[in-house]
């Protein structure tokens, strides 16, 4: 027969393990999200360094602007007769541009598929 004590230390195993598995996911859910900013950061530094090392300019048309869950435009140019469409995020808008507008953007010449639009602050 369990006596109160067995029961009493069953019970705090139990809770021991439901804090301890809370533990474990909330550590998981935190290392992810820290994993994928760092991830973008470097993705980000790394676009800017190519975009700097060797640059041109052209003007594209803005084909979408999204105002949530961060700052992002999708860009439509052309660099030697191919059309490229790609995003990018966004910090500032002093022209006030929206979709269908043009606007003038860096790409790299090694991967045109990289650029910095006037809209943001590294351009």
């Amino acid at each position: 027969m369990l006596q109160l004590r067995d029961v009493f230390i069953i019970v705090l195993m139990d809770r021991f393990k439901l804090v301890l598995c809370n533990i474990l996911i909330a550590g998981l859910v935190i290392g992810s999200i820290y994993w994928l900013a760092k991830t973008s950061e470097k993705e980000k530094a790394i676009r800017i360094e190519t975009v700097n090392r060797n640059d041109r300019y052209v003007k594209g048309i803005v084909t979408q602007m999204f105002y949530h869950k961060g700052l992002s435009i999708r860009v439509k140019y052309i660099v030697d007769n191919r059309e490229y469409e790609n995003s990018n995020g966004w910090s500032i808008n002093p022209n006030n541009i929206h979709e269908g507008d043009s606007i003038w953007l860096r790409y790299a010449i090694e991967d045109p598929n990289l650029f910095i639009t006037e809209l943001e602050n590294e351009y």
